[in-house]
């Protein structure tokens, strides 16, 4: 049994520069993966440790040490499938302790910086983050206004958003008839 969390705080807690750890085991990730059906086993695990420490040095990843020893063990251990989950969990953790707050704006047509900056200010506000990292969707079938996501949360100020409100309404007062 693998316990993601478990596994994502003991490699935060052995980082000294958490930000960069996880940047480096980002970095290193791709490759590895790649290598998923092949790569298994202790004798395995030293020859990919060679090769990830020679990237580390290479890519001038000050902190990769961290993450190159937590690859090497997923390796050993057989455990290498679940890397992705562990990532995500790594993010969830680092951002929840460090008042990172992610959004996604879904808009049916690209946004201005100065309104984005707005928006992004307000979001800080709301939930008191400390940092705020936006990633925009255009949506063309939101016809207009924009739709933030929030964690679990769905913030709908889209015109397709108004219009299915108002239809459930109408239905919900005994229907409309043209």
């Amino acid at each position: 049994m693998f316990a993601a969390e478990r596994w994502a705080r003991v490699f935060l807690a052995a980082s000294s520069n958490q930000e960069e750890a996880l940047a480096a085991l980002k970095a290193l990730s791709g490759p590895v993966l790649s290598l998923r059906g092949v790569v298994s086993g202790s004798s395995a695990a030293f020859r990919l440790e060679a090769m990830l420490n020679a990237a580390v040095k290479a890519g001038g990843l000050e902190s990769g040490c961290a993450a190159v020893r937590l690859l090497v063990l997923l390796v050993k251990k057989g455990f290498l499938r679940h890397l992705p989950r562990l990532i995500r969990e790594i993010e969830n953790i680092y951002e929840a302790e460090n008042r990172i707050q992610r959004v996604l704006v879904e808009s049916a047509f690209p946004l201005e910086d100065k309104y984005l900056d707005t928006l992004q200010e307000s979001v800080m506000r709301y939930t008191c983050a400390r940092e705020v990292r936006m990633s925009v969707r255009i949506i063309a079938s939101l016809l207009g206004g924009c739709r933030l996501r929030l964690g679990s949360q769905c913030l709908d100020a889209s015109l397709r958003g108004q219009l299915q409100k108002m239809a459930v309404d109408l239905q919900a007062a005994g229907g409309f008839a043209w």
